[in-house]
């Protein structure tokens, strides 16, 4: 199986070589018109950690075909449909490696092998009728409403998907189409004489048709794979949950969801005026206290039928949480847990017992894009910088608590409203002894996080309550990215990072790319992971330092 899984994955690569044209191509049907476009991609991405939570060598070869087509019958209407297969032949390659299976990655195989789920085939589809003022759109779509890169703050109607870590190469997120209604109004105000150059009214409609929620990254090799976070407690590896989900039915009206926003131009400054009434797509999370491992709760009862009660209320207490997937039992003599699935350092596998929610999301949020000429140097090139600012306020907002355990709120979950600022500024140097003929291009984003109501309250085990990745009412992030470009644009070198700066981490992606024509794209990206709190942030994430190959060819 392994010598056919190489063949293949080679014969990919080969067929990706040999497409002819990038141009989008015109198909004619009878007398009607199609274009189409497309691009098929392999990546390779190689670790040199050997560590329990990743793997030394190849870790993803990920192969990626997409391919969009539109049909315009009319000026006014649009049909537009994209689909993406992406399959991941590292599971094939390493079927039969030792360190693979002990670890547990080829148990994720059905998560991360191939996507073959119906939304993550079909990408967008979607109808247009644009008739003068009016614009519509019904159909699976992206709706982007944010101005940052890297973190999102008013981008909360598309779910993302991130389980598959950095590996992209091509610095961005995955955002997933969802089934939404999508109408606008630009009415004409030239005539008016009013200070807005233009101005319109969008209306987002989401009947929840489909509950796509975010694809993130977890704990447990069975489940995320090679991008299981790292989370372990003294001689505890924390291993996949096994949550009860609550989560929206689909066309139930509950559970719709709808967004207002309004932009307008003064100038050269766009601003935008947002409100939001719907779902979170990322679940809140608490351990399920109702849940008690078996072997816990007959060592318990033994105890107590020895007259041991205090003894046997602690055993109980302790296999409080424990999925009964977990595979371990109790040392009569010793009254330790025994396991029966451990990690390549020993570490007792727990499967933890969840209740994961949904909840209801509320935000109110404006943004505002704007030149500042005065800043045009013409000894650094004369390009004025941009500056661009979100800021958003969110009512009632629900958190997981740091360990997950429940607090005294009616529903178990830390509830605050929250205040998100962001500002970014893009600016563009010519730099000469770096490159004399392009620019230096930058963008410096900060974000600054305020939790109104932080918790002063303790947890149900007794210690104080904080928010997981959140520590305090007050957290600020930066990110910067840098590039450039050569020969004639096609050689384009970058470094991005982002420095969390109350949690004590960051994350630095240098990479390069190189266009050896309009076809094909070859590029290259290394990540380096750093946290010094155990546990949190970009701390789970340490062992995964990598690089990745990537070659695209679009036709």
């Amino acid at each position: 199986m392994k010598k056919w899984s190489l063949i293949v994955f080679q014969l990919g690569l080969a067929l990706l070589l040999c497409s002819q044209s990038a141009e989008a191509r015109r198909l004619t049907i009878g007398n009607q018109t199609f274009s189409v476009l497309g691009y098929v991609a392999q990546t390779a991405q190689f670790g040199w950690r050997d560590t329990c939570d990743t793997e030394k060598g190849l870790q993803q070869a990920l192969t990626t075909a997409f391919l969009e087509v539109d049909y315009r019958p009319q000026n006014t209407v649009m049909f537009y449909v994209s689909g993406k297969y992406t399959i991941d032949w590292v599971y094939d390659i390493k079927h039969d490696f030792t360190s693979w299976n002990e670890k547990l990655f080829s148990h994720s195989r059905g998560n991360l092998a191939k996507d073959d789920e119906w939304w993550q085939i079909l990408q967008e589809a979607h109808l247009t009728w644009t008739p003068g003022p009016l614009f519509f759109r019904v159909g699976k779509q992206i709706v982007s409403w944010g101005e940052m890169d890297f973190l999102r703050i008013m981008d909360q109607i598309n779910p993302i998907d991130q389980r598959r870590g950095f590996g992209d190469v091509e610095f961005e997120t995955t955002i997933v189409p969802i089934p939404v209604i999508r109408t606008e109004w630009w009415p004409e105000i030239s005539g008016l004489g009013t200070f807005l150059d233009e101005v319109g009214l969008q209306f987002i409609f989401n009947p929840h048709a489909a509950f796509i929620p975010d694809q993130l990254p977890a704990a447990g090799n069975d489940v995320a794979g090679i991008w299981a976070a790292d989370v372990t407690q003294g001689d505890i590896r924390i291993g996949s949950q096994v949550a009860r989900i609550d989560e929206p039915e689909t066309w139930d009206s509950e559970h719709f969801e709808y967004g207002v926003r309004i932009s307008g131009l003064i100038g050269s400054s766009i601003f935008t005026l947002n409100g939001f009434y719907g779902r979170s797509n990322s679940p809140v999370t608490k351990t399920d206290l109702s849940i008690v491992h078996p072997a816990f709760l007959e060592t318990a009862a033994l105890l107590e039928s020895l007259g041991l009660g205090d003894m046997a209320a602690e055993i109980a207490a302790l296999g409080t949480g424990i999925h009964p997937s977990t595979d371990v039992r109790i040392d009569l003599l010793s009254g330790a847990p025994v396991f029966g699935q451990v990690d390549c350092e020993g570490k007792g596998i727990v499967h933890p017992a969840t209740i994961l929610m949904y909840p209801r999301q509320k935000f109110l949020g404006v943004t505002l894009t704007t030149e500042l000429p005065f800043l045009a140097f013409s000894a650094v090139g004369g390009a004025a910088p941009v500056v661009r600012s979100e800021i958003k306020y969110e009512f009632d907002k629900k958190f997981t608590e740091s360990s997950t355990l429940p607090v005294p709120t009616p529903d178990g979950f830390i509830e605050s409203d929250m205040l998100d600022i962001a500002v970014g500024l893009d600016w563009k140097f010519k730099v000469k002894p770096l490159n004399r003929k392009a620019y230096l291009n930058t963008s410096t984003q900060l974000f600054y996080k305020h939790i109104v109501d932080y918790p002063d309250y303790a947890n149900v085990a007794g210690a104080p309550a904080t928010i997981f990745d959140i520590p305090d009412a007050n957290t600020f992030q930066i990110s910067t990215l840098i590039s450039t470009a050569y020969l004639n644009a096609k050689l384009v070198p970058q470094i991005a990072c982002l420095w969390d700066i109350d949690n004590e981490a960051v994350l630095l992606l240098p990479g390069i790319s190189y266009s050896y024509s309009t076809q094909l794209k070859f590029s290259t990206q290394l990540a380096y992971f750093a946290g010094s709190i155990v546990g949190r942030s970009l701390d789970v994430f340490e062992n995964k330092d990598y690089i990745t190959f990537k070659v695209r060819y679009t036709f």
